[in-house]
């Protein structure tokens, strides 16, 4: 049996969720300590932008006013809303894993690896979701689950965002989508909405759990976050998350690094 980190992080600002991820993840790739599982949740509520987007897709005079954070991500992919309109309603979910003959090598199938075990919780909850190979997961034609991966030499970030709510009319308002017309099937879905009725974080926390337990033959230990992991995050933060030079850089100017997607194999 594989023993695992849990931690159940309280609800942090976005620099410093982002900033506790990078810690954990160099600590992990340079240390070779236990593999990781975190759950995050965000207050204020924050728009998180991938790695080479620009504030140019979103409607930073709305954000300002309703008083959300703005932050960048490792990995690639779209602009997401997290945090709204509760800290709850969204999931952030970290698996901070060694790199081994146990993990695909393939971009895809590691992808598939870790989306098989959301799609089990899923089937756990009576819902019937299916893979895209985009990575999202969708239920019912509609994504309810996005993914993303940021690899290092020895270790790797896979995280995934879970719709526990989700408000399309405000993610419209900040994307700028105007479209009257836009096509329902672009519409993310989420459990509220799937389920017809509100699902606890804690009960999902614990279905994943139990569901990583049976599929990977996993203990957890659940471990916060130690004094010298907090400072370098807090040192981390400051010098790169809370820093305009990071949030607001232009695209021409960011790394080709990170991914959020897989493309066709055909």
């Amino acid at each position: 049996m594989e023993k695992w980190r849990l931690i159940k992080d309280s609800p942090r600002n976005a620099a410093s969720n982002l900033s506790i991820d990078e810690v954990l993840l160099k600590n992990l790739d340079e240390k070779g300590t236990e593999n990781i599982l975190k759950f995050n949740y965000f207050t204020p509520p924050a728009v998180i932008l991938g790695i080479n987007q620009t504030t140019n897709v979103l409607n930073t005079n709305f954000i300002q006013k309703n008083q959300f954070d703005i932050n960048r991500r490792l990995t690639g992919g779209a602009a997401i809303l997290i945090g709204y309109p509760h800290k709850h309603s969204q999931m952030g979910l970290s698996f901070f894993v060694r790199l081994n003959e146990k993990i695909p090598l393939k971009l895809s199938d590691k992808f598939k690896y870790f989306s098989n075990i959301l799609i089990k919780t899923l089937k756990r909850l009576d819902l019937n979701p299916k893979y895209n190979k985009n990575s999202d997961i969708s239920v019912n034609g509609r994504k309810i689950v996005g993914n993303g991966i940021y690899i290092l030499k020895n270790a790797f970030l896979f995280h995934s965002i879970i719709l526990l709510d989700f408000n399309f009319f405000i993610t419209s308002k900040i994307l700028k989508l105007d479209d009257p017309k836009v096509d329902e099937k672009l519409i993310p879905t989420s459990l509220k909405n799937e389920m017809k009725q509100d699902l606890s974080f804690d009960i999902l926390e614990n279905k994943i759990i139990e569901t990583i337990k049976v599929e990977w033959n996993v203990k957890f230990n659940n471990k916060k976050l130690n004094k010298e992991e907090f400072k370098l995050s807090e040192q981390l933060r400051k010098e790169k998350y809370a820093k305009n030079s990071w949030i607001l850089q232009k695209s021409e100017n960011l790394a080709e690094f990170g991914s959020c997607f897989i493309p066709s194999e055909n």
